[in-house]
This record gives C-alpha cells, sequence and structure tokens, in this order.
C-alpha cells in the first residue's frame, strides 16, 4: 500500500487501541480496496501484567496509529514488522478487515449518522495523499 501522512491522526487514548486500529483499516481498505488489509492482536508481559494491542498490517508494512503510547520515539506509525518487534508482542489473531466490517455494520455502526463523517475523511485523506 501506498504510505500516506495523515495529518490529523496524532494521538488515540490508551484504551482505543482496537477502536483507531479498525477505523484506520476501514478508510485504507475503502481507499485502496485492491490491498489486503489485516487486523492484527497481540500480547506481551510487562511490569507483571498481560497487555494488548491492536495495528494494521498491508502488504508487510504495519501501521500502528497509537505506537507513541510506549514512548519509543524511534517508532514510526508506518514502519516494518522488524521494527515493531522492539515492543514485544507476539501475534495472537489476525483478521481481514472484511471480517471486522461486516461484524461492525451489522451490530454497532449506525451507518446513517456514519457514512457523511467517512466520505469527508476519506476525502481529506485522498487530498493529502
Amino acid at each position: 500500500m501506498k504510505i500516506l501522512i495523515f495529518h490529523f491522526f496524532m494521538s488515540f487514548l490508551r484504551t482505543a487501541v482496537k477502536g483507531a486500529s479498525f477505523f484506520f483499516g476501514y478508510i485504507a481498505q475503502d481507499i485502496v480496496p485492491s490491498e489486503t488489509i489485516e487486523i492484527v492482536k497481540g500480547q506481551r508481559s510487562y511490569n507483571g501484567q498481560v497487555e494488548h494491542h491492536y495495528w494494521v498490517e498491508s502488504d508487510g508494512n504495519i501501521f500502528d496509529l497509537t505506537v507513541d503510547q510506549f514512548g519509543n520515539s524511534e517508532l514510526s506509525v508506518c514502519g516494518t514488522k522488524t521494527e515493531h518487534q522492539q515492543l514485544g508482542f507476539q501475534e495472537i489473531e489476525r483478521e481481514f478487515i472484511a471480517s471486522y466490517l461486516s461484524f461492525y455494520t451489522e451490530n454497532s455502526l449506525e451507518i446513517e449518522r456514519f457514512s457523511p463523517i467517512k466520505e469527508k475523511i476519506v476525502n481529506k485523506i485522498v487530498q493529502y495523499a
């Protein structure tokens, strides 16, 4: 997937990791439907606790909009698996964005309210690409 710079994605709450990954994956799939977009869930032990983290993968690239929460300024939002492995998360689940889309749109999304917002965001992303 062509690397895009998203000027308006600056930071997310720590608890918004899955939602941020899903949302980014959804938008990316809409912009580049020919790409395989996957949501990946990872797990690690940290300070005696189990932590989970989510990110988006496409064509060997990792897109992790919430990587800044780990305080490692050397990691970028768009990177490679090798760079991302520094965080110590082991992959435990991987799903195509399409599987999330069907569940989410059927159970949670208010399409009438979301569609106009999504359209504005996609137009903004395409404008910066």
